[in-house]
């Protein structure tokens, strides 16, 4: 199971974590708890109930807390309590972990365990590249927006601009990055540990196996799936989190969570950042108190749609959708796979406002994705999308339109176009839209010898896509 890594965006050390990745049956099996310590069968009150901090506190205070060893440094925030709290809001009695390991920055990124294949870094020509997400090395001022003013200390720093505080690899242990425990982090540190400290309590309640199957989840996953489950792990988590910052902390710490602080990051961060965002905000309409998240592990939203619009009772189904691609001779076709409305959102969002693309993204009724491998190696791609009705149809088309407008800065009379920005890439990428029904819009991206010549049909269900000749 890969392990849970605590994220660094928009210039400041901050709790959230890239939670465990959905592997398959055989590796759930031999890596998970097999049994749970025993969870409290009533919540606590005092986690809604603002009169009984006092009283709740008292209780905390006068309880013998269990020792929680640290290696490799120290930290200054009585984490014994940290966790006696948490585990409080949480309404469970669980063991603690049986370690705290301080490490170097530089030993942190890489024992996240995390791979591209569970949770895609964009690169240029990956598709969340191609549509925009990923990090070409600039900042609107310029600068690298990773860092918080740790002058030339950004080794713990993926190309994204997220970098990991802190982590948990299992029920027993926390990572905590050593930049983490500087002085004046004291407030950053301890709400991070209340953070990890829900994931030890997770892993206890075997939460990622309750999740994953609930979700369906059997091997792979697709992209929208794999979306939803780290929102559900990391929205649980974000939300006592933020609950556990309004009791003990006075709530008046800059968060992930804050709609502001998301809305203005970068589509690279945005994109690391939007499971904690979503994931809490979904948690908070969903539950009134943190002693109920574990409700969530056995009942998620199955689609990042559902988790957007706080769908609970599951009314918001996908469409079918079947999409079929012929490569041609020199070409081959890849796994189709379906990226989701949040997807969607954050691609638009990078060159439309974020209100425009949250509305142009909200009809969103399924999506296929076929990549297709020239001779060469390099990636095309065809992202057919269905949606809710002609109207709302109308409206992702004619915001795909603008999208591609502004990245060629010019408008396409023939339905194509040629990225003119610069990106950080020698690549040139072109794009063609087709509409194929009333609810059906074909997104076809890559090498111009592909985009231009291939032949697109279908109705709203179905849609096909033959390669023309790669004369190149």
């Amino acid at each position: 199971m890969s392990r849970i890594a605590i994220a660094l965006a928009c210039c400041l050390l901050l709790a959230g974590c890239t939670a465990p990745t959905a592997p398959s049956q055989t590796q759930t099996q031999a890596s998970s708890p097999t049994t749970p310590d025993s969870v409290a069968d009533s919540p606590d009150e005092s986690a809604t109930d603002p009169g009984s901090e006092s009283r709740n506190e008292s209780a905390t205070t006068r309880a013998a807390l269990e020792d929680i060893p640290v290696s490799g440094g120290s930290l200054s925030v009585e984490h014994e309590r940290v966790f006696a709290r948490t585990t409080g809001l949480l309404g469970v009695n669980v063991s603690p972990p049986t370690v705290v390991v301080v490490k170097p920055a530089a030993e942190i990124r890489g024992g996240t365990g995390e791979s591209e294949s569970d949770d895609e870094e964009p690169s240029s020509r990956s598709f969340a590249g191609v549509m925009g997400i990923y990090d070409d090395g600039r900042s609107e001022d310029g600068e690298n927006d990773g860092g918080n003013g740790e002058e030339g200390d950004e080794s713990d720093e993926d190309q994204s601009g997220v970098a990991v505080a802190a982590y948990a690899p299992s029920a027993h242990s926390v990572i905590v990055n050593e930049r983490m425990t500087a002085s004046g982090r004291e407030s950053s540190l301890e709400r991070t540990m209340a953070h990890e400290f829900v994931h030890t309590v997770q892993y206890r309640q075997q939460a990622f196996d309750r999740t994953r199957r609930a979700l369906g989840v059997d091997g792979s996953v697709t992209r929208d799936t794999y979306l939803t489950y780290v929102s559900v792990v990391e929205g649980a988590a974000a939300f006592v989190g933020e609950a556990y910052d309004r009791r003990y902390l006075a709530g008046d710490w800059a968060t992930i969570t804050e709609r502001e602080r998301y809305r203005s990051s970068p589509a690279r961060v945005k994109y690391k950042i939007a499971r904690y965002y979503f994931g809490e905000r979904y948690l908070r309409h969903r539950f009134s108190s943190p002693a109920n998240v574990s409700a969530v592990y056995d009942d998620p939203p199955q689609t990042t749609e559902q988790l957007l619009h706080n769908d609970t009772d599951a009314s918001e189904k996908p469409k079918a959708l079947d999409l079929s691609v012929d490569p041609g001779a020199n070409r081959m076709r890849g796994q189709t796979d379906t990226y989701g409305e949040l997807f969607a959102r954050i691609a638009l969002g990078t060159e439309l406002t974020e209100s425009r693309a949250a509305d142009a993204a909200a009809g969103w009724g399924a999506d296929r994705l076929v990549p297709v491998v020239g001779p060469d190696g390099t990636h095309n791609y065809v992202w057919a999308t269905r949606w809710d009705s002609p109207a709302e149809a109308d409206e992702f088309g004619a915001a795909m339109a603008d999208y591609l407008s502004s990245r060629a800065n010019q408008s396409a009379e023939d339905g194509t176009w040629r990225d003119s920005s610069d990106r950080g890439s020698d690549e040139e990428l072109t794009f063609r839209t087709v509409r194929t029904s009333e609810e059906t819009v074909v997104l076809l991206a890559g090498d111009e010898s592909f985009v231009g010549a291939a032949s697109v049909s279908g109705t709203n269900a179905s849609v096909s896509v033959v390669a023309g000749d790669d004369r190149r």
